[in-house]
């Protein structure tokens, strides 16, 4: 969507405006631009006051003096309360991301009482857990997940992801860890059917919340088998996957993450390409890449369009322990960086299942921290 351009008296050049996709639920983001070439950048804030929209203040990555400046706020205004539903028609793809928060911290509240929560915080999208309590498949009924879409729709928040990564569930038992087993090349023709089957639900569960993402892991090496066996297995597995996807129409994204067979960001590039599907890419975990030492801006340069969503929380000392945004020694501006370089606009999930006690508290202070790097526009 494009508004109409209108002079100023002031002789200011008109600027065109392209909204973009709301970064979460009190920022979103849009770009001007003039017809000599020059681009601008900003974020507005705003409220809901009965359904509608209330804007606040319109920042401005560089700074325009007079008629320009309320011009932006004038069109930001007129633009976000008419169309604010459908930031996604706009004239411009535009590398604004979106907030999310994922329920896997929240394993001592009901998906709907999560979710419910989720959305008040600010953000604008929620990652489901595809495993108990949550949504584990093999349980979860159909009405249990009608009433989940409802509640989505219900308080405006939009699936981001659909977290098929772990598999507590098939043990029926509670673990200290996540367990990844049967993992899709796990050595046992029947267990990785049953992971196969298991994720090919997950996609159904995410068609039904019209979710784009389906998250999975290539699970641990095991004993016995050697790598290249492993991965042989895993794309086998992948491409039965993958294709059932595509039909729903809905990608599947690997997790890589130290320890596991796929554990590097070359190990998953080279999978993406082999696998060769438009709908297998990148759920990229940047606490995962930063104990691996990786550079964020190389990572996002691996990887490229085939980073389907991403997940972030922070690392101390590089031990994989997932903290609260704020609390180690990840610069989330360079991520925020390398995503923006890259021209990524899709969901970034935060992901604190190591916060069970106070998931209320650490969604909050996760979401603070990071609409601010936003807000303030230091995302360049």
């Amino acid at each position: 969507m494009l508004v109409t351009q209108r002079k100023e008296k002031s002789g200011q050049m008109p600027w065109e405006f392209f909204p973009s996709v709301p970064l979460s639920r009190k920022v979103a983001g849009f770009r001007f631009k003039n017809p000599a070439g020059m681009t601008n950048r900003g974020f507005l804030t705003f409220s809901w006051l009965q359904g509608v929209p209330k804007v606040h203040e319109v920042l401005l990555r560089k700074d325009l003096a007079g008629a320009a400046r309320r011009l932006a706020h004038l069109r930001v205004f007129s633009w976000f309360r008419v169309s604010h539903r459908g930031m996604r028609d706009c004239g411009e793809r535009i590398s604004i991301m979106k907030l999310s928060f994922s329920t896997n911290a929240f394993v001592r509240f009901s998906v709907p009482e999560a979710v419910e929560i989720i959305a008040k915080t600010g953000y604008a999208g929620v990652e489901i857990l595809a495993d108990v309590p949550h949504l584990y498949p093999f349980s979860t009924t159909g009405q249990g997940l009608a009433e989940i879409a409802s509640c989505l729709e219900k308080n405006r928040i939009r699936a981001a992801n659909i977290n098929a990564n772990t598999a507590l569930g098939y043990y029926g038992a509670k673990f200290w860890e996540p367990l990844f087993e049967p993992s899709l090349a796990n050595p046992e023709a029947d267990a990785r059917k049953w992971r196969v089957e298991y994720t090919k639900k997950c996609i159904d569960m995410a068609r039904l919340f019209s979710c784009r993402n389906v998250s999975v892991t290539s699970g641990r090496m095991v004993p016995g088998t050697r790598p290249e066996r492993s991965l042989a297995l895993l794309k086998e597995s992948l491409l039965d996957v993958v294709e059932y996807a595509a039909a729903k129409n809905v990608r599947v994204g690997m997790e890589y993450e130290p320890g596991l067979l796929v554990e590097r960001v070359e190990e998953l590039a080279s999978l993406i390409r082999e696998i060769g599907a438009d709908n297998f890419g990148a759920n990229l975990d940047f606490g995962h890449s930063h104990v691996a030492g990786e550079d964020p801006h190389y990572v996002a340069r691996m990887l490229g369009s085939g980073i389907f969503h991403v997940h972030v929380e922070d690392i101390c000392k590089r031990k994989h322990y997932h903290l609260i945004p704020g609390q180690g020694e990840i610069d989330f501006t360079e991520i925020f960086r390398a995503l923006d370089g890259i021209g990524y606009d899709e969901f970034v999930t935060v992901e604190l299942y190591t916060f069970p006690e106070i998931p209320r508290e650490a969604a909050e202070e996760a979401f603070n921290y990071l609409e601010n790097i936003f807000s303030n526009g230091t995302v360049k």
